[in-house]
């Protein structure tokens, strides 16, 4: 059902232009095929819907003040602004020049004046609004993969119900947009397999140019779109011309998106191939050498090799871990077993999706990128995973079709059972969804506090402040949070104006950061292994589970 393509045409369709015969014609407008568009359509209807509701409720993450500033530095000069301007910017930071800043171009365009609640909101809102776009995209890859929508649907909804992939959609700036930005280039890859023509080219090559211009990991996606062009050529035994034409088509497409990188990286202006060596170098190995609680052991800088697939074992539902499994063991088998030609001619796509998921993994591992905050930085391969596990469904699907009468019913029941436990932790736990951990991680949150970090991001901060704003009716508090790189453990402003930039005008006239002031309050986020409660009364705590994420303590002036 569903499978042919005039059944998924619009039904409003006139039959006689659109080639439909006067036979077909009552099947083209029956009722029944409206069933996919308007179940699409009500699906991601509500889902916007919902996101529009709810994207108010997250605070703001460490990551945005300095990713507000990048947007600032680059746009400006991306818009003509000196040279010399951009370079006393630059200075700001080391590095800050040479993060690929489109994104963050992009939200300061949309949300760089007025007071700075209404331009963090309006950053959550456009990012959340990028991924929810990729949601969709990532729909129309199932439904071409599987050929069939509901398939594509329910991946669509398997990315959705994801908790902590759910909670960074709205505030993340840097690894959700990487991660959307890859779901599309992953589409325009398919679609070039599929139409080997000019326009798929230049499409393919747009979006490779975007997707590097957000995160430099994304040069990953060259090397797979040559093998797999050739490879296909390889597969449908095409003539020597084919292969001629592939390698313009190619050239063509990467020239595209190396205009793009370099229209969209302002350093890049001036000594484009040593800034841009510096800039993947940069990505390579980045500076960082904070702390991190890992498995229980306090981290610094490099971590072992095993940190990623640690990390992804025990923050995504089990339910699409067994799942993953299952369509990677069901497609090694079936390779083994099949005819490979004719094998990889039918199961390219599948393949493709799995080496755009696996390959960046494993060049992390090999290169020893530096990785921290749990996974954020591989996030982008996340739906490449899941279209693996959606193959592992499919393999269900099919072997329970064919044993069991009413096989609907126990499919239904395998994905209520399955989704149950992600979907109550996103309702109960909101907008917290960041800190979800699967049984892998730990039976209960409080062992899992002993192991791996909490909110090293800050995000739950915001909430932390309203409440002291709204508790405490002095004209000046003092406020500091627990801060790891700073030798007393108490931060300064730099660490505690997470949350402090969502507050209304009249509390953070009355918050101030105690720099060189005895706090009122210190905030700890457990989000680093050397976060120590300071000596004083515990007044307010966020709990997830059985556990602390936030912790406010009363200490100093009364």
């Amino acid at each position: 059902m569903w499978k042919n393509k005039a059944q998924w045409d619009f039904p409003w369709k006139d039959p006689v232009q659109h080639g439909y015969s006067q036979k077909t014609k009552n099947k083209v407008f029956d009722k029944r095929n409206l069933i996919p568009v308007v179940t699409v359509f009500i699906f991601f209807f509500v889902y916007v819907l919902g996101g529009s509701l709810i994207y108010k409720d997250y605070g703001v993450s460490s990551d945005e003040q300095i990713d507000y500033i990048r947007g600032q530095i680059n746009y400006n000069r991306f818009i003509g602004g000196s040279l010399a301007e951009f370079q006393q910017g630059c200075q700001y930071k080391d590095t800050i020049c040479y993060y690929p800043p489109l994104f963050s171009m992009l939200l300061y365009w949309y949300a760089h004046t007025g007071d700075s609640q209404t331009i963090y909101w309006a950053r959550h809102q456009l990012t959340f609004t990028f991924f929810a776009f990729s949601v969709f995209i990532f729909f129309l890859i199932g439904k071409k993969i599987f050929k069939d929508w509901k398939l594509g649907l329910l991946g669509s909804l398997f990315l959705i119900i994801s908790p902590r992939i759910f909670a960074h959609s709205f505030y993340n700036p840097k690894d959700i947009p990487c991660l959307s930005a890859y779901i599309i280039t992953i589409f325009t890859l398919l679609w070039l397999l599929e139409k080997k023509n000019v326009f798929t080219a230049v499409l393919h090559g747009m979006a490779i140019g975007v997707l590097c211009s957000i995160r430099t990991p994304g040069l990953v996606i060259i090397p797979i779109t040559f093998f797999f062009y050739f490879f296909d050529l390889f597969l449908t035994k095409a003539e020597w011309k084919s292969y001629l034409r592939a390698c313009a088509l190619l050239v063509t497409g990467l020239v595209i998106a190396t205009v793009l990188v370099y229209w969209f990286t302002p350093i890049l202006y001036t000594d484009p191939i040593a800034n841009y060596i510096k800039t993947f170098y940069l990505m390579k190995q980045y500076p960082w050498n904070g702390y991190q609680l890992y498995l229980g052991q306090n981290v610094q800088g490099k971590v072992p090799w095993h940190y990623p697939l640690v990390w992804f074992a025990i923050s995504s539902p089990i339910f699409y871990l067994v799942l993953f499994l299952l369509g990677t063991v069901i497609l090694f088998a079936r390779t083994i077993k099949s005819r490979m030609r004719d094998h990889f001619k039918s199961m390219r796509d599948f393949y493709l999706a799995g080496t755009c998921g696996v390959l960046p993994i494993i060049i992390v591992i090999l290169i020893k990128s530096t990785l921290y905050n749990g996974n954020r930085q591989l996030y982008f391969v996340y739906p490449a995973l899941l279209l693996v596990a959606l193959y592992g469904i499919k393999f269900l699907i099919d072997e329970i079709r064919q044993k069991i009468l009413h096989w609907q019913l126990v499919m239904a029941i395998l994905l209520v059972a399955g989704l149950a436990y992600p979907v109550y932790f996103i309702v109960r736990y909101h907008p917290y969804e960041y800190v979800y951990f699967n049984s892998l991680a730990g039976s209960k949150m409080s062992i899992i506090k002993n192991r791996f970090g909490f909110d090293a991001w800050g995000v739950s901060v915001m909430d932390g402040l309203k409440y002291i704003a709204r508790s405490d009716p002095r004209s000046k508090i003092y406020i500091a949070r627990t801060d790891p790189s700073n030798n007393n453990n108490v931060g300064t402003q730099g660490t505690i104006n997470l949350g402090w930039f969502l507050l209304p005008p009249s509390d953070r006239q009355r918050l101030i950061f105690a720099n060189n002031q005895p706090p009122d309050y210190i905030i700890i986020t457990y989000g680093h292994p050397t976060d120590t409660a300071p000596e004083g009364t515990v007044v307010y705590s966020i709990k997830v589970g059985d556990s602390d994420i936030l912790t406010i303590y009363k200490i100093g002036r009364n």
